[in-house]
């Protein structure tokens, strides 16, 4: 009975400006059985909405702390439960996610960033490039989708050697005949200042056939 009320009474406290309702939710969120990171797997999907309103009000350090426990959602059935969870999950930030323990944090990142332009990728290359180094497989393929919506441009000439060794890697995803057509280009890799990045421009120039 006190779960099924939990969503009448989250409405109060989003839509009032009244402390005491506020207080009141307060001390009925304290409660184990109605933690929004319990919540967050119940059957009712308004009422798992309703616990991720919730912890869309937290701070972000707080959210990263639970990100766990909503990666879930981000592939729920409930179109609303999945808009939400990808709000509250993307509070926590890309630099964050990309680097999270858990490989279902990562992955989950991958499954938020899919739909977001590449202009809005751009500024987050750097972490981005980051998950190309990942063990998982899944989570490599989806990051090198990722960085080839950014445009190519931004990624080759990029400050950070990562995502110039990322824009290396995107090329060799091509048929050789259209890295031949970039061939030209190769000089400014072959004298970056990384090494990792002279290294690699070798390998990429190595895949050309002619």
């Amino acid at each position: 009975a006190e779960v099924g009320q939990y969503s009448t009474v989250l409405l109060e406290l989003l839509n009032s400006s009244d402390s005491v309702t506020r207080q009141a939710s307060s001390q009925m969120l304290a409660k184990p059985k109605l933690d929004p990171r319990n919540l967050v797997r119940h059957s009712d999907p308004s009422i798992r909405h309703a616990a991720l309103c919730v912890m869309e009000r937290w701070e972000a350090s707080k959210i990263a702390a639970s990100v766990q426990s909503i990666v879930h959602l981000l592939t729920d059935l409930d179109e609303r439960v999945r808009t939400k969870a990808l709000t509250v999950f993307m509070l926590v930030g890309i630099p964050e996610l990309s680097k999270h323990s858990d490989v279902a944090v990562r992955k989950g990142l991958v499954t938020a960033c899919a739909s977001l332009q590449g202009d809005f990728l751009a500024a987050h290359a750097s972490s981005l490039a980051g998950l190309l180094d990942d063990m998982d497989q899944s989570i490599y393929d989806g990051a090198l989708k990722l960085l080839d919506k950014i445009d190519f441009e931004i990624l080759a000439k990029h400050a950070d050697p990562t995502v110039r060794v990322a824009a290396l890697m995107l090329l060799e995803t091509l048929k050789p005949a259209h890295i031949a057509a970039d061939a030209s280009r190769m000089y400014q890799w072959f004298t970056d200042d990384d090494s990792t990045v002279r290294i690699r421009a070798m390998h990429t120039f190595s895949t050309l056939s002619y």
